[in-house]
């Protein structure tokens, strides 16, 4: 299921079949719940950047693996990244705890959450025209729905800081809402003109599913949606 939604058509997702979330879950409530984190943890504890650590989340005051992704700087809170999820938020240094149990470390069970992007879109960026309104409908549409995916193209070395926006992304998907479906919902955001196809990234795709994509692509200049309102935009395809 899509977990996270970032700006640019990038998001995480997280492998249903077969997933260990809740496992992980469990074991984390079973080894923290009963933990007191109005203080910190006892003992010898001094997590370093890249450190796999126990977080409480603030949105449920629940605890997730997280990965340490600043340094920690007298009592100011700490940044985390939620392997797991994909999101992110800075803690309270009382709210961390350091993994006690070694079925659940990123040795035993690596981050669930897989960076990824679109198959063959090039996707409008926040901070550009219409960008804002592509990031919405993106959010709307895939956000916390679970998806069969098409695996088209697969980072060789998959990046270590997933939390970093220059991160290469791990996976090039296609998202289906049906498992038989020829129709994928990158042509739902190509008819709503918050997409381009992606020509070069396209010679390395079905054809069918390439022709699909330009069909909406036209689609949604005919109709002047997103960012074609105005008639046609430079062409940056080669």
């Amino acid at each position: 299921g899509v977990t996270v939604v970032l700006g640019g058509g990038r998001f995480f997702v997280q492998k249903l079949d077969g997933s260990k979330v809740s496992f992980v879950t469990d074991k984390l409530a079973e080894l923290y719940d009963s933990e007191d984190t109005n203080r910190a943890a006892d003992g010898v504890f001094e997590p370093k950047v890249g450190d796999m650590v126990a977080a409480k989340f603030t949105g449920d005051d629940k605890w997730s693996r997280a990965i340490v992704t600043g340094k920690r700087v007298g009592d100011k809170p700490v940044p985390v990244f939620y392997c797991d999820f994909g999101n992110e938020e800075s803690l309270d240094f009382n709210r961390l705890r350091p993994l006690r149990d070694s079925s659940i470390t990123a040795g035993a069970i690596p981050p669930m959450a897989n960076l990824c992007a679109f198959s063959g879109l090039k996707v409008l960026s926040v901070d550009s025209e219409y960008g804002f309104q592509a990031a919405t409908f993106i959010g709307q549409t895939i956000a916390n729905n679970a998806f069969f995916a098409r695996i088209n193209a697969r980072e060789r070395y998959p990046t270590t800081k997933p939390w970093d926006e220059e991160s290469p992304v791990t996976f090039s998907l296609a998202l289906f809402q049906e498992k038989d479906s020829t129709e994928s919902v990158a042509v739902d955001i190509l008819r709503a003109g918050f997409a381009r196809v992606d020509a070069r990234a396209c010679r390395r795709l079905p054809s069918d599913f390439v022709q699909s994509l330009r069909d909406a692509q036209e689609f949604a200049r005919r109709s002047r949606s997103g960012m074609w309102e105005y008639g046609d935009v430079d062409s940056d395809e080669d």
